[in-house]
């Protein structure tokens, strides 16, 4: 599938998806952000490719590893490992006492939780990649816990951003990055545009 096949595939499959409230927070089920839905591994497949050169290939050389938030951010870090053979680590809501492990408070548009990353140290190079951003929360959080750490960070990658979150989170000196653009309103997905 070339990039825009792909892209055109996403934005069509995204635009159909209903939406759930938790609170006043219009969230979407997808099967890619959700898993509530068949995941179609294929097509995951196609989708962490292109996420792949929207991070670019090269970047995955220097990587020490792959990060992903639970829960939906781990289909990605997997097919994501698979293709650039770089290995990843799960940053998960569970503590677990590891020596060295780092602990972050994750805000997002409905929840706060506190997060633990393990197996990580100092000096450690990696890149981040999620299902969808959207307050920024999460990433923000993940961001700042690692360069607390001296764990240097080369960006972040989600498949979707909602509401142009990621040209926020870049005006504030956060290296993020998406496939696509979910623009939403109090009815739910008004539009979704390519990012790039």
């Amino acid at each position: 599938m070339t990039f825009m096949q792909t892209i055109n595939r996403l934005i069509d499959s995204i635009k159909g998806s209903p939406i759930v409230w938790k609170g006043d927070y219009p969230y979407f089920c997808y099967s890619l952000s959700d898993g509530v839905l068949p995941i179609d591994s294929l097509f995951l497949k196609d989708v962490c490719t292109e996420m792949m050169y929207g991070i670019d290939p090269d970047m995955f050389k220097w990587c020490d590893y792959i990060l992903a938030p639970e829960a939906m951010g781990l289909p990605i870090a997997t097919m994501l490992s698979y293709i650039t053979d770089v290995p990843w680590l799960v940053i998960r809501k569970r503590k677990y006492g590891l020596p060295g492990e780092l602990e972050l408070n994750q805000q997002t548009g409905y929840s706060k939780n506190v997060m633990y990353i393990n197996g990580l140290k100092s000096g450690d190079t990696v890149i981040i990649v999620d299902d969808v951003v959207s307050t920024g929360g999460t990433l923000r959080a993940i961001f700042d816990t690692l360069r607390n750490n001296d764990i240097d960070c080369k960006g972040a990658y989600t498949l979707i951003e909602k509401n142009g979150s990621s040209k926020k989170l870049q005006s504030d000196g956060y290296p993020v990055g998406s496939l696509v653009n979910v623009i939403t309103d109090q009815n739910g997905i008004k539009d979704v545009i390519p990012s790039r």
